[in-house]
């Protein structure tokens, strides 16, 4: 009777399949998006023929979707806290402009793009002070910064599409290794570096940990208006960067032609949610998000459909992420406060022996 009740000898087939089911729900959530860019794949070949499974086609959107990963990382890094930062177009924009200008004006590479990510960080600093000392929605007041970048920006630049044919300048972004965009791989080192930073630091958890709770995590001593202020600045760099790659990769750029890489970008970061760190706004679900619209494009785009179709495949995919994304948080708070029950109940009963 006793062995029976005692579940330290009991049979462990229940046991096992309990922890079984859980572990393959979290490798299917994780592996998510991975088996949504199989379908696509295998959709789109369909469609299309073997010309869209092909070299040639992975090589374009590998290319092409590098700028559009950059600035969801900079919506990334800015969600983390808690912000949504609507400038980063505005800002991409006016950053791609000074840095075509400066090059067709003679500037070295370096120069340029350093000017250009100067201008991005200014726009950074108002941000984070608009939203934690002057205590502004972040909506808001990225609405109105974005604007500011671009007015700036045409101020600066003009209208007109600045040609940039500098050899030093374009080679950053559009030699080619293995056939792929240096580009792409820029954008592949700055996946690395943000997936290591909120992922395995101390400054990551307190990052996820001020976007969660600000008020819980400022009485336990992290400086939230610190790092908010600091993320801001990390996603208007990256936006302006992602104008710099821009320009680069076009031999060229002006300041309007990045309003809409906004929509994608927030897409991508949304979605990415959904995989890798299920729940969690996190840089490798935003990495392989980029190129599940990146696909989706090329993918609609040799269809022959109209060009419209892109507007409302990516509008559509954002709702459906931010609903994902909803149940997904919902979820996991669930399952935090039944978890907290638990071990007050736990703590409850062991008093009581």
């Amino acid at each position: 009777m006793t062995t029976d009740l005692n579940p330290a000898v009991a049979p462990p087939q229940e046991p096992l399949k309990t922890r079984r089911r859980p572990a393959l729900a979290a490798v299917a959530a994780r592996a998510s998006l991975v088996l949504v860019l199989i379908v696509l794949t295998a959709v789109f070949t369909a469609v299309n023929g073997s010309g869209f499974f092909s070299a040639d086609t992975l090589l374009l959107v590998l290319s092409s979707q590098a700028a559009v990963g950059v600035i969801a990382l900079a919506v990334t890094l800015a969600s983390v806290v808690g912000q949504i930062d609507l400038s980063v177009a505005g800002v991409m924009g006016g950053a791609a402009g000074i840095a075509a200008l400066l090059v067709s004006g003679g500037a070295g590479a370096l120069t340029a793009i350093a000017c250009a990510l100067g201008f991005s960080l200014v726009f950074g600093v108002i941000n984070g002070v608009l939203v934690t000392y002057a205590r502004l929605s972040s909506i808001i007041a990225t609405l109105a910064t974005g604007t500011l970048a671009t007015g700036a920006g045409l101020a600066i630049v003009g209208p007109n599409t600045i040609t940039a044919t500098s050899p030093a300048f374009l080679n950053l972004f559009s030699s080619s290794v293995a056939g792929v965009q240096t580009a792409f791989f820029l954008f592949l080192v700055l996946t690395v570096v943000a997936m290591v930073v909120l992922q395995r630091t101390l400054l990551g958890r307190r990052l996820f940990f001020r976007g969660q709770n600000e008020a819980a995590a400022a009485l336990l001593g992290i400086k939230v208006r610190r790092l908010t202020i600091g993320s801001m600045i990390a996603a208007a760099v990256l936006a302006g960067f992602a104008g710099v790659m821009l320009a680069g990769q076009n031999g060229g750029a002006s300041v309007t032609q990045t309003g809409g890489y906004l929509l994608p970008a927030f897409a991508a970061a949304f979605l990415g949610t959904s995989a890798i760190v299920p729940g969690r706004f996190n840089a490798g679900g935003t990495f392989i998000a980029t190129y599940v619209l990146g696909e989706a494009t090329v993918g609609l785009n040799m269809a022959g459909v109209p060009q419209w179709s892109s507007y409302l495949f990516n509008g559509g995919l954002l709702i459906v992420s931010l609903g994902a994304f909803a149940i997904i948080t919902a979820r996991r708070d669930r399952a935090a406060k039944r978890a907290s029950a638990r071990a007050v109940v736990t703590t409850a009963g062991n008093a009581d022996d």
